[in-house]
């Protein structure tokens, strides 16, 4: 009955909406493994990992020790500090990572 009386709804000329999906967002955060794949992929890991041997202890301790990385944290930041990301590719960079399967 119900497909039926859309049938009839739809002959009058009516259209119905197609409820698109939102747009992902930024992780707020993503796994060791998923950011470093991201940089793998995106041919970065190697001088990431170059650069962060001179990155503060604490930032050096949380990239070898850490098992998930903060999109505000110090990590990101130097990531970010190391490639001249800006705030457009640190996302990006976040959502390529957050789409890699842990």
């Amino acid at each position: 009955r119900h497909f039926q009386e859309f049938k009839e709804w739809e002959k009058k000329g009516n259209k119905a909406k197609v409820k698109e999906k939102p747009p992902k967002g930024v992780p707020k955060e993503v796994s060791a493994f998923q950011l470093k794949a991201a940089l793998l992929a995106s041919g970065q890991l190697t001088a990431v990992e170059t650069a962060m041997g001179s990155a503060s202890g604490m930032v050096k301790l949380a990239w070898a020790a850490k098992a998930r990385f903060r999109v505000d944290g110090d990590v990101v930041k130097e990531v970010d500090k190391i490639l001249n990301l800006k705030k457009e590719g640190v996302d990006a960079l976040l959502m390529q990572a957050g789409d890699i399967p842990e």
